[in-house]
């Protein structure tokens, strides 16, 4: 099944294929622009070391190298990070279709009551549907209370 931009995704909306790392990206940029990764490592104020690993895929786009890559090129911050947390995501979730854990219910309490309703399945896959009366217990808390 493919997506609306022409990717290849599975049922679940998953991405069938690895997101690209940041340092893909960044490397085309560099490619593209003709530009030295020296100059980009000076002009950014990090050590040529910390941009070889991100460009080789070997270290993540942390929020402070995000913020310094979007004024740089003059994206968004959340660009960078997106691109970050869907890569780390994709690896996540191949690692845990390994992993033998089931899915957690949560039992009856004293009462007789489920704390927390828990969800149902949908006949989709990795839909989950909330039940339409989950109530959590809500405490009202007086602000003279609250200061003593």
């Amino acid at each position: 099944m493919e997506d609306y931009h022409g990717r290849w995704v599975c049922v679940t909306g998953r991405p069938a294929v690895r997101p690209a790392h940041p340092g893909r990206i960044l490397r085309g940029i560099l490619q593209e622009g003709n530009i030295a990764l020296a100059a980009l490592a000076r002009h950014l104020r990090v050590s040529r070391q910390t941009l070889y690993a991100i460009v080789n895929e070997e270290r993540p786009v942390s929020a402070d190298m995000a913020a310094r890559l979007s004024l740089a090129f003059g994206n968004s911050t959340r660009f960078w990070l997106n691109l970050q947390a869907n890569h780390d995501a994709w690896g996540a979730d191949q690692a845990a279709k390994k992993m033998k854990i089931g899915r957690f219910e949560l039992k009856e309490g004293r009462t007789g009551k489920a704390l927390v309703e828990p969800m149902r399945r949908s006949p989709l896959r990795d839909t989950v549907i909330k039940p339409s009366r989950a109530r959590l217990p809500v405490r009202k808390v007086c602000l003279s209370d609250a200061n003593q």
